[in-house]
């Protein structure tokens, strides 16, 4: 199965059609050397930062559910991401704040 992904505007400058498309061929392994070429450093860090969208309503319902809880909003969220995994089968996330 092959990873879709778009370029960025920096990326696509840099990238030549040829290229691009045998990045796209080589999947993950691909989008990373993409990103490598494009200068870009993302993943990089011992601690990489995600975006979580939601709507405001229920981004203000966490918040408020992460202050009675006395807690953080990205320790709930990390937590709650860990014990899905656990859940699931899979190794829980490392570093879950009690």
């Amino acid at each position: 199965m092959t990873t879709k992904f778009k370029l960025n505007p920096k990326a696509q400058a840099k990238a030549s059609p040829a290229t691009a498309e045998q990045f796209v061929a080589a999947g993950d392994a691909g989008r990373r050397a993409l990103e490598v070429e494009a200068g870009r450093t993302r993943g990089k860090r011992d601690r990489v930062a995600i975006a979580v969208r939601l709507d405001r309503e229920d981004w203000e319902r966490a918040s408020v559910f992460a202050l009675k809880s006395g807690t953080s909003l990205q320790r709930l969220l990390v937590q709650g991401l860990s014990a899905q995994m656990e859940a699931a089968g899979e190794e829980p996330l490392s570093h879950v704040g009690g």
